[in-house]
Formats: structure tokens, sequence, C-alpha cells
């Protein structure tokens, strides 16, 4: 309806997965690049989880598309609950028939022979289960013993579990741990980030063949906090917004638009409780709009100023000051810095001290697992901002303005905390990093080390995927992306723990 209106030759953000619109951002490539290595390197099983709307289906789809021509793939979505019927369904999308009446057994001798030639003329196969979270006991417990399939040197069948957050609960369970254990690749897909967000709304805009700036600064900014950065929710109401700008006759989406698009779609991304007028006084918390941001509990008169203050931020308005943000955090940590530039958390404004800024996203556990002040990213209704912050126990942190420090619990902060921060903090001097499974060098000793992880001699500065496996399982329990490589987060997060050779084990 709009796209004539807007030079538009089809609609940039219809929802069906568009290989042609594929955007790939810092957890997508990483997302891809270790699929790739998973199903080439025949690993065995790989496994791909994302929230719902983070592009898991499109990623596969990438996957699929990348592989060379001597692979068959067989793809199977919400796989029946019976196991004849699950491997009867591999065979059909291999292009076998399933023998009339046969059992499972006979089924999988049957797939066996089917793979068995396959390897015969120097072909590789890979089983992509999608919505992977939805597999009952029985069939994950046949979709390991596909991997018994085998010859004296590797797997016949390459497995990947693709699925929402609940299959990595799935397969923690003691009973599946047999499962967990051959798992020798994962990932867990996040959202897009603030200014990733931006660059995937312009790509598809200019895919489309439209013009990139068609939204304005503060409908991006708009519809970041209306989506979250979950793609399927930014194109859901980056597609409502055009077309009530083109009812407007807007030649520019603005941020009215999109936050009309957003409550008429109720998709608010994690949107503040609904308190009650009179419930908020209690409960409430105030946030000012000069200098470093803080929060504080409130209550009385002090909560009819905190709903003042909410009210009159303005969408196209903008209250951070990063710069004012990393010399507060600096000078919390001792770091000297320069005079405070540009309008970007950069962190250039640090002296040559060796000190480096690191952006993380993580959940609550995250936070807990730090002994060090950070900067925390909030929503605060019209912008988002930075407040300084340490003293992150499981219920409560302390924020500070100045001097000034003020204790907020946990469920205070949730409705405005998205999980994005900053640390402040001096890397060591090892190499490689990142490091991941086959690399060699001293940070690969120093994480064995670190991990408790035993090795020959000769090996103990080689990465191998038992180390990949072990790493994985320290970044688990620190709320990390758990995709075994020793990047810089993981590198903190080993730093900050008393004893990570216990907590590895």
């Amino acid at each position: 309806m709009y796209e004539a209106a807007y030079g538009l030759h089809t609609r940039p953000f219809a929802l069906p997965p568009d290989p042609g619109f594929l955007f790939l951002g810092t957890s997508h490539r990483e997302a891809l690049a270790h699929l790739v290595y998973g199903v080439r390197e025949r690993t065995g099983f790989v496994q791909l989880t994302g929230e719902v709307g983070t592009g898991k289906t499109l990623l596969a789809r990438a996957l699929l598309e990348r592989l060379p021509g001597d692979v068959d793939t067989a793809w199977l979505y919400r796989p029946t609950d019976s196991v004849a019927g699950f491997v009867a369904a591999i065979l059909r999308e291999l292009g076998e028939t399933p023998a009339d009446g046969a059992d499972s057994n006979a089924l999988v001798d049957q797939l066996n022979r089917r793979l068995l030639a396959a390897h015969a003329r120097g072909r590789t196969t890979v089983l992509l289960i999608d919505e992977a979270q939805t597999l009952g006991s029985a069939l994950i417990e046949q979709v390991r013993l596909l991997t018994n399939l085998e010859t004296r040197r590797e797997k016949l069948l390459q497995i990947l579990l693709v699925g929402q957050p609940e299959l990595r609960d799935l397969l923690a369970r003691p009973a599946l741990r047999q499962v967990a254990q051959r798992i020798t690749a994962r990932y867990h897909l996040r959202a897009l980030s603030r200014d990733e967000a931006r660059a995937y709304v312009r790509h598809r805009l200019r895919m489309a063949g439209g013009d990139e700036n068609l939204f304005t600064a503060p409908a991006m900014r708009t519809l970041y906090r209306a989506s979250g950065g979950i793609p399927r929710l930014v194109n859901v109401v980056a597609d409502r917004a055009l077309l009530g700008a083109y009812g407007d006759g807007a030649r520019r989406v603005r941020w009215r638009h999109v936050r009309r698009a957003a409550r008429e779609l109720d998709h608010q991304h994690r949107r503040p409780r609904r308190w009650p007028w009179a419930a908020a006084a209690g409960t409430a918390v105030m946030i000012a709009a000069a200098g470093l941001w803080y929060l504080r509990p409130v209550g009385g008169d002090a909560a009819a100023q905190w709903l003042t203050s909410l009210a009159s931020i303005r969408e196209n308005a903008s209250y951070d000051r990063p710069a004012e943000a990393v010399a507060a955090l600096a000078d919390r940590q001792g770091v000297a810095t320069a005079t405070a530039n540009g309008d970007a958390v950069d962190c250039s404004a640090l002296d040559g001290s060796g000190f480096v800024c690191l952006h993380l996203r993580g959940d609550w556990q995250a936070l807990t697992g730090l002994r060090r002040p950070v900067l925390l990213e909030l929503d605060t209704g019209g912008s988002t901002t930075m407040v300084l912050a340490d003293g992150v126990t499981a219920g409560q942190a302390r924020l500070y303005r100045d001097t000034a420090a003020h204790t907020v619990s946990r469920d205070v902060l949730a409705p405005v905390w998205q999980g994005d921060f900053m640390v402040l903090w001096r890397p060591p001097a090892l190499t490689p990093i990142p490091a991941t499974v086959g690399d060699r060098g001293e940070a690969v000793r120093w994480l064995r080390d670190r991990l408790g992880a035993e090795a020959p001699p000769d090996l103990q500065n080689h990465f191998d995927r038992r180390l990949a496996e072990r790493l994985g399982t320290f970044q688990q329990r620190h709320g990390l992306p758990d995709h075994g490589r020793l990047d810089r987060a993981t590198l903190l997060y080993l730093l900050e723990s008393p004893d990570p050779a216990m907590e590895a084990r």
C-alpha cells in the first residue's frame, strides 16, 4: 500500500524470512561461524538457541546456503512425537521412501544404509531440527542414538538443534546429560544492539530500493525501545509505522508513528510495570535529567516529582552524557581521564592508562559476578542514559550521582535496565585473544591453568574441544554466551572469579 509513496519496490519489513534481506549483527556473525565450523568439522552435535524472533530460522537457512554442494540436508520443524514418524520424516527429507509398516528399528537401519551410501560417494548429511525445545524425551534419546551412526573415523550424520532458550534448560536435565555432553559447538543468539538495529533498518530499506534515512533519528530510538532489538519485532513495528506515516501523508517516519504502531500492536518490549497512581507513591524511583542520572527510592511528594519528570521527557530529546559517565566510572577506579569529548561511549577520554572499556550484555547474575563498579545503561522512557553502580548483590545495587549513594532494589531496576552495561578494566597481555578451538599460544596455556584443565606437556598451549566444553560450562555459570571461546568478556570473568577451576568442574 505504502511502497510507491516511499519509492520502495517491495515491503522492506515483511515477516516471512527472506535470505535476500539477511543482515548479520555481531551475534549473528559469530553464531554463523560456529554453525559452519561445527558442520565442516563433522563434530556431530551443534546447538543454536535464541529468543523468539531473533532470527534463528533465517540464520539456519543462511547456513544451508553456505554449505558446499556435496552436503545433503534434512530440515525438520517441530517433529512428531513418534520415534518411527521422526525417523521416517528424516528419510523423506533425504529423498527416500520409508518402508511400509516398518518399526523405528527398521527405519533407523534404512537411514543408516542411506547415510553409508552417501558417505561412500563423498557426501556429508546434515539434519537440522527447528523448534527443538519441543522435543520429548523419547525423541531426544533417538537423536542421541542417531549420532552413533558412524564409520571408524567420523560421524555419518551432523545434527543441528535450533530452538528457544528452553532448549538449554531441557538439555541441562541430569537425565539428558549424555546428549548435552555430545554438543561440541553451541551458541546463544542475542538481540541486536542499538547501533545494529539502526543499521538493520537502513539495510532493509536500502534493499527494498528506498531511502535508508526514511526513519528519523528519534523514530529509530523509539523503534529500538519498542522492539528491544528483536528483529521480528523491529519488522512488525516498522511496517505498521510506515503504514501510519503514509496515512498521515508524512514524508518521513517520525517517533510518534513508531510509538503509535507499538501501542496498536501491543509490542512494547519489556514495558515497565503499569503502577496505579496511588501505588506508585510508595514504590517508585526518581529519575533526574541533569548531569549523571541516578535512581533512588522515593515516597510521598517525591513520587509526584518522579511522575512529572517522566512525563516531561520528550522522545526527540537526548539526556545521556556518555563522556561524563565514563569519566565518573574512571574516577571511581582511580583512573585519570582527559577532557570529555564526543557523544559516543568510545572511552577515548582515557589517557593511555592501559585501561579499556568493555561493553557487555547479560542478566543480573552477570552483574553479581563482577567485583568492580559498572555503568548500567537504562531506558528512562524518553532516552537511554548511563548510571554508575556497584555493590551489586542478589537483591539490590548501589547507584551514584557525584558522591551520593542510593541503594535500589533489583525489582525497581528491572523495568528500566535491559541487560546492557559497561566495565573499565586493564586486560592482561595474553595472546591470542580471542582464542578458539585449534589456536595455540600463551593465552591457551593460561586458560588451562585457570580452569584446571590438564593436558600433556606438548598440548598445554593447544585449544582443543575438551577445553572449549570446559570453558562453555564456566560461561554458562556466569550468564555469558556459552560459545566455548576465550573472548575479552570471558577473560574478565575468569579474572574476577575467585576459583574458576572449582567452578568449572
